[in-house]
């Protein structure tokens, strides 16, 4: 089958959606409800389209959306569209050539019909393509779609990548279509969720055709409410498409397969996962001979040596090679003589080895599957791709392990699994028998602590402060800093001295080499040293909401905290803030104390009350201790006014506040004490947010002596 020319597929999209056969292309009127909203969207259309002819797969995915703009913010946020005009299919054994169409038309309010000539109009900015919609009015009628056509030569097996999307928009859904078109070996499963329509199936004359829809009407707008979970608490829809030729295919598929083709499938029973994981999963065959001479105190101690190495061996130890391999510092030939990469693939390939290692141990396990807290419950799991596997291991204390990352903490359960329903599986001899439906631990708020002392006191022309910084967190805090801001000099050579393992440039011989790739790493390491530095100087500003008012930042990660749940990640900062939070008041100054807690969650009014239930990140408690010298010249007016302390089932707050010598000390406690409330305990969680937000505008009054 010959593939499709771009003009082909320009004139099928155009024939697809503004064809003879547009029941939409007269339709500008919205309902009366929705007149004060920014913009209405008339009709949105998706499709997903699955055919294939031999060995040649085609998948087809089209959107359409028409549009009403009602005011200036709705045509700011459609005057520009970017998108990638040519692209190469990742599935399958080989790729082809695949195109994306993009189309424009404008309807004015006197029906006048402009179209925008996209290839002609569109500006190339590196890979991608921009085109700005000019002449678009308040009032005006935006009418456009993209159409992508994938192709690629697959014998085998091919899952699509599953698609999870609420039916709500930015913007109201006056008509809403969603279509999708299979053939045989393409295996589907399909849910909806949470109040959205059921999918419904087309009859057609086609024998190995199948086509099916949802249609839904009048969505509300999302709303973008704080703390929410859209696939948990909006009407949704999931589906995922498998491409398996043969029976021998299927079995090779990790995925849950229907039955038959021809049948949707929308559930996955418990004995669907004890036989898919009973095939997957292959314990028994990779055991470390590191511990054969190592003495721990206990087990619990030993599984924590077990996964920092595998973190270093499959992780850190490969950094260095692969930056001498992407910047091209070494042969390769020399290169893959001295360095073989040794990775981890998949959740399935820790868990295999690192069971395999525990039983070595003579370690108990449980083997988890889990699914993320915004994908709903375990109960309605659909996709392999949304589990996570954990092993838990029957030692004291019980501790938990997942695949890991560069800075992952032993024993540290995802805060979006935390909480959750989960199934156990249960084996009997090796073979797994049984499942059991349990739920995870969930982390304290003093588990995740953060905890910032500022030293602060006046510039020099009394206008601004000068700030010291220490901050230190433990738990998942500590783990997005890490995650954001470190560099690989952080962790690599922590780990190499922690594991007294070989450093990538003393596989090389040559003295002569060693130096060369030094010097190369150094430059490297400068490179990113400056970038690092940027980064956390952005997070300052962002943090105290500054822009060129912060100068002269410096910093120093006085420890990684990467070895331990209870090891803290300890950074400093010194910076200056100019002509901010300090104000004269005649011979008198205010310092403006609070704004150094940081910017706040400021909860607007239309948001005090809700009827969604509110998904924290987590458990916290943060800590604020400002240590504020008062000039001299000057004496600080007693601040007992700033004290306030409160408490509630959502967690508490506390500001205290005294006068020591030549120092104001404030120190303000936040305790968020669940990561999840019931909507209607909502005002309690809003009285905390609420408070900090009031103690952010403190003040100190330094009276002239």
């Amino acid at each position: 089958m010959a593939q499709k020319t771009p003009e082909k597929v320009k004139q099928e999209a155009k024939d697809y959606f503004w064809g003879a056969n547009d029941a939409y292309k007269d339709v500008v009127d919205i309902p009366e409800k929705w007149n004060n909203e920014s913009a209405v969207i008339l009709y949105k259309n998706q499709n997903y389209d699955y055919h294939k002819y031999a060995k040649n797969v085609t998948f087809t995915t089209s959107i359409r959306k028409r549009i009403k703009l009602l005011d200036a913010a709705a045509v700011e946020n459609y005057s520009e569209f970017s998108y990638n005009k040519f692209f190469r299919s990742s599935k399958g054994k080989r790729s082809k050539k695949s195109y994306r169409v993009v189309a424009v038309k404008i309807i004015k309010p006197d029906g006048t019909v402009e179209f925008i000539d996209v290839d002609e109009e569109a500006i190339k900015q590196d890979d991608k393509y921009k085109v700005a919609i000019r002449n678009l009015e308040i009032g005006d009628v935006l009418d456009f779609y993209v159409y992508v056509v994938e192709s690629f030569v697959s014998k085998e097996a091919v899952k699509f990548t599953p698609e999870e999307e609420t039916l709500a928009d930015d913007y109201p859904v006056v008509d809403y279509k969603l279509t999708l078109k299979t053939e045989n070996d393409f295996f589907i499963t399909f849910k909806n969720f949470n109040g959205a329509p059921e999918l419904k199936q087309i009859p057609n004359n086609e024998r190995n055709l199948r086509e099916y829809e949802l249609v839904a009407h009048d969505i509300p707008k999302f709303e973008s409410e704080r703390y929410i979970f859209p696939l948990v608490q909006m009407p949704t829809y999931k589906f995922q498409a498998v491409f398996a030729r043969s029976g021998k295919f299927e079995d090779r598929t990790y995925a849950f397969l229907p039955e038959d083709e021809k049948v949707i499938k929308s559930t996955v029973s418990k004995q669907e996962v004890i036989n898919l994981y009973d095939d997957w999963l292959d314990v028994g065959k990779w055991k470390y001979d590191r511990y054969k001479n190592l003495f721990f105190e206990n087990k619990a101690d030993q599984v924590v040596d077990l996964y920092y190495f595998m973190r270093h061996h499959y992780l850190t130890n490969n950094i260095m090679a692969f930056y001498a391999y992407d910047k091209q510092l070494v042969e390769v030939e020399k290169l893959m003589s001295k360095w073989t990469p040794t990775m981890i693939n998949n959740d399935r390939h820790f868990i295999n080895m690192f069971a395999s290692n525990l039983e070595k141990m003579d370690i108990g396990y449980d083997i988890i599957v889990a699914k993320k807290r915004y994908d709903g419950d375990i109960k309605e799991l659909l996709f392999t791709e949304n589990v996570n596997l954990i092993i838990k291991t029957h030692t004291t204390p019980t501790l938990y392990f997942t695949n890991p990352e560069l800075n992952s903490d032993a024993g540290q359960i995802s805060p979006l699994l935390e909480g959750t329903e989960v199934y156990f599986l249960k084996f009997d001899n090796k073979r797994l028998k049984d499942i059991e439906l349990q739920t995870l631990p969930v982390s304290t708020a003093e588990d995740n602590v953060t905890d910032y002392t500022i030293e602060a006191s006046l510039t020099d022309d009394f206008k601004g402060l000068q700030l010291k910084t220490k901050r230190s967190a433990i738990g998942h805090r500590k783990s997005s800093w890490q995650s954001y801001y470190f560099i690989y000099p952080d962790y690599v050579y922590e780990d190499y001295e922690y594991f007294k393992s070989t450093p990538f440039i003393e596989f090389f011989s040559s003295k002569k080499r060693q130096q060369r790739l030094r010097d190369a790493f150094d430059a490297i390491e400068a490179d990113h040293k400056d970038k690092q530095k940027k980064w956390f100087e952005a997070g300052a500003k962002e943090f105290y909401e500054l822009e060129d008012e912060l100068t002269n930042y410096e910093y120093k990660i006085d420890s990684t905290g990467r070895y331990g749940l209870k090891d803290p990640m300890v950074y400093s900062e010194s910076f200056d803030i100019n002509n901010k939070f300090v104000k004269k008041a005649g011979p008198n100054l205010i310092v403006e104390i609070g704004k150094l807690m940081g910017n706040q969650i400021l909860i607007k009014e239309e948001d005090q009350e809700r009827t969604l239930d509110v998904y924290q990140q987590y458990a916290k408690k943060l800590i604020t201790e400002v240590r504020f010298t008062v000039p001299e010249g000057y004496v600080a007016k007693p601040v007992d006014n700033l004290n306030k302390s409160f408490e509630n089932e959502a967690g508490s707050f506390t500001c205290e506040a005294k006068i020591e010598g030549n120092q104001v000390i404030m120190t303000v406690t936040e305790i968020h004490a669940h990561n999840f409330e019931k909507a209607e305990d909502w005002p309690k969680l809003v009285a905390i947010l609420n408070a900090a937000n009031e103690a952010s505008n403190n003040k100190v009054l330094l009276s002239k002596k």
